[in-house]
């Protein structure tokens, strides 16, 4: 069976994570997610000079590509459990 991770999922997973967000040097933006089981996944976005600095946009910017990211793990995990089931299943039928 697989279980795809759904925006929803990764919208709940996000809120149950610690976030931590700094501006640096004026202009870029770094955001940290610790997931709840430990796990820290970061992005950062830098802008072209203060004046176009935008701390909320910057910070949406980098939780989508975080949000991505998670998406990118689950399905690894996923294809993962389901290439370790199939191998037990041959071994199994090769006995």
């Amino acid at each position: 069976m697989i279980d795809h991770s759904v925006p929803a999922d990764i919208n709940e997973m996000i809120e149950k994570s610690q976030v931590k967000v700094v501006k640096a040097f004026g202009r870029c933006t770094m955001v940290a997610v610790q997931l709840p089981n430990g796990f820290i996944i970061t992005e950062s976005i830098t802008s072209v000079d203060e004046a176009s600095y935008n701390k909320e946009t910057n910070t949406q910017i980098c939780l989508e590509r975080i949000k991505h990211k998670i998406s990118e793990l689950e399905a690894y995990k996923t294809q993962s459990v389901a290439i370790q089931s199939r191998n037990r299943n041959q071994g199994k039928q090769n006995c």
